[in-house]
Parts: C-alpha cells; structure tokens; sequence
C-alpha cells in the first residue's frame, strides 16, 4: 500500500517481491502513484519549499513517487481511493485461489449508472470517467459527483479524443488535464505524447 517514494521503500517492496509468491499492489497509489506521484515532477522544488534544504532524516533518502509496478513485477492489484471492500476481496481471492489476474479494460462510461438520468459531462461538469478504469461500482457516480478518476487510466483510453470532447464541450483542456494528474501523474500513458 502506498507509493514508492523513498530508497528504503523502494528496498522494502523489492525485497516483498523475493520472498512472497504473489505481490498485490493496494490502493490508487501503489497501483498509479496516486496524489504522492504529483510531486514526481518536482521533487527537489518542493522538497526545498517545505524544508528549506535537506529534509529531515526521518523523510529517508527520498525519491521522485512512482507505483509499486514501476519498481517490482505486481501480480494483482486494487484500484481506487479509498479501496472498495468487495474488490479487495475479488482479489485476494483471485491471489488466494490461483485464478488468474482478470484485467479490466472498461471505462466508467461504458459501466456508469448514472448514464439512465443523465451524464455530467451533458450537465457542463467535468467527469474523468470517459478515461478511467471502471470497477468500483461507480461509487462517486452514485453520490452525484464527478469521477475522479481514482482508478487510474484504462488501457484503451483515448486521451486525445477525450481532449477533444471536453473542448467541444466548451471546457478548458488544461483545467482536464491537471485533474487526470491527481492520480496518473506517473502514468506513462499521461505522458506519451509529450
């Protein structure tokens, strides 16, 4: 659980992936990098902002955030922020009972429920779920909020046509675009085009 932000965590989930047959990462941000991997881009700014220098030593020899699949091979893995009790469940069975790692590919778009009354993006509020990961029952959806897109990107996300519809949609790309980084920022989907 977490994101890999130190050298010693970075040592501590590579020693996990020696000893353990299975290693599932738990959370959005083991999984994506989650909030911790937007300081990944500037680490050493913000570091120096806080603290002024060196950071303290209980901060640990600090590196930029990244998930736990960036550092060590990851055999399951349980999106979202916070995580859904029934799909932690779904997977640790899955680890427990040698199923294999179904990968899920949809969008919340494609699964939402709130596409029977309506879809936020017709409402003129910005919604992540057209370019996120479904599986969480659309949980946020369900409350009368927005995706946030905690599960990470999907596979077949096409950003490019998604930019496109939020400009159509008369909305900034940018103000799109900063809200994918709140947990992708280490995606290297996210970054592909730069």
């Amino acid at each position: 659980e977490g994101a890999v932000t130190t050298e010693e965590s970075r040592r501590c989930v590579e020693m996990w992936r020696r000893r353990a047959r299975k290693v599932i990462a738990v959370g959005a941000c083991a999984v994506t990098g989650g909030i911790p991997g937007m300081a990944s881009a500037a680490l050493d700014a913000g570091r120096a902002s806080v603290y002024g220098g060196d950071a303290p030593e209980a901060c640990g020899d600090m590196t930029p955030p990244r998930s736990v699949s960036s550092v060590v091979d990851v055999d399951f893995e349980v999106r979202s922020c916070p995580i859904d009790t029934a799909d932690f469940i779904m997977v640790l069975e899955r680890a427990l009972y040698g199923s294999n790692a179904l990968v899920l590919s949809d969008t919340m778009c494609g699964s939402c429920k709130r596409n029977e009354s309506g879809c936020f993006w017709r409402a003129g509020k910005q919604c992540l779920g057209l370019v996120t990961l479904a599986g969480c029952g659309a949980k946020c959806v369900n409350l009368g909020r927005e995706c946030n897109g905690c599960r990470g990107l999907s596979p077949h996300a096409n950003l490019p046509a998604a930019r496109t519809m939020v400009e159509a949609m008369g909305m900034n790309v940018a103000d799109f675009d900063d809200a994918l980084e709140l947990f992708n920022q280490t995606s290297p989907m996210l970054h592909k085009e730069d």
